[in-house]
């Protein structure tokens, strides 16, 4: 665990649970996120001064926590700027922002520990950088309002949370996603691109994303479907949430409330702009059914 794990000619990833991206550049090297905490932060430091690089830049694929959790002792100790995909930038300077969003108003404590809240630190917007010679940027939202990946010169791409690992899927099957439509264009993208590798921040890295990407898009589809069906009765969101748990064989605790909670009502909206669901007020009740 935190081993330093080479890529590619030039790229390198620290292997732990948030993957930390190193793209080598001469003696300067950009990290691709920060990992979860300031520890992951400082192992990636003592592998970069281990390594003879000076960190010259962050870039973060999007703003939660377990990615951004190390950015303000890096920034603090290399000076590094750190950029963001567009308003995941806010996030990163407002991490309050992260599970806010999520709950849907003023988060409780138990959603401000630094599983949800990293500590802020300084961030511009994508477009304010001037990126070194090599290095692309390609969006790919729908898990994160904003979310990017990021190619190094010798074509390895870290793609962040564009795919969920298969672990993941398996044991909980619903993933977060802000954006459900966003989050499978990316997909078909995915599946086309090009690299000598792909390195995503909870899976291993492969050379071929294809078979990730597929079980990522049959997920999804399966969720659909499931909220389909229990929507063929008029449900409230924590009916659905309920009954995916149940179905799923899954305990519900504050973090999954808010973590899964969004998700479904994100797939409301995908699946009332298919035409698939529609919403009442029932009895001072809203509720979502099928059309």
């Amino acid at each position: 665990m935190y081993e330093l794990m080479q890529a590619g000619p030039c790229s390198y990833y620290m292997d732990c649970p948030s993957k930390v991206g190193f793209i080598v550049l001469g003696k300067e090297v950009c990290l691709v996120d920060t990992g979860g905490d300031k520890d992951a932060g400082k192992k990636a430091l003592k592998h970069a001064q281990e390594m003879g690089w000076h960190v010259a830049l962050v870039l973060n694929t999007h703003s939660h926590a377990d990615h951004i959790g190390g950015n303000r002792l890096v920034q603090q100790r290399t000076g590094a700027p750190i950029y963001a995909p567009d308003m995941e930038a806010d996030f990163v300077r407002h991490p309050v922002l992260e599970p806010a969003t999520a709950f849907g108003g003023n988060p409780p404590k138990a959603l401000r520990g630094k599983f949800w809240m990293a500590q802020e630190s300084e961030a511009l917007p994508t477009q304010a950088a001037s990126l070194p010679d090599g290095i692309t940027l390609m969006r790919l939202d729908g898990h994160a309002p904003a979310h990017m990946a990021v190619q190094a010169p010798d074509g390895v791409w870290f793609v962040g949370d564009a795919v969920i690992g298969q672990a993941t899927l398996e044991k909980y099957h619903i993933s977060f996603l802000y954006d459900v439509a966003a989050f499978l264009h990316p997909l078909d993208v995915l599946e086309a691109l090009e690299g000598t590798a792909f390195v995503p921040s909870h899976a291993p890295a492969v050379q071929d994303i294809r078979p990730l990407v597929q079980a990522n898009r049959a997920a999804c589809e399966e969720v659909a479907a499931r909220i389909v069906q229990i929507c063929a009765q008029p449900q409230t969101d924590d009916d659905v949430l309920k009954q995916l748990f149940d179905g799923y064989g899954l305990s519900l605790n504050m973090d999954q409330y808010a973590i899964c909670g969004a998700t479904v009502r994100s797939y409301f909206t995908y699946l009332e702009e298919k035409g698939i669901l529609t919403f009442e007020v029932c009895d001072n009740r809203l509720v979502w059914h099928t059309v």
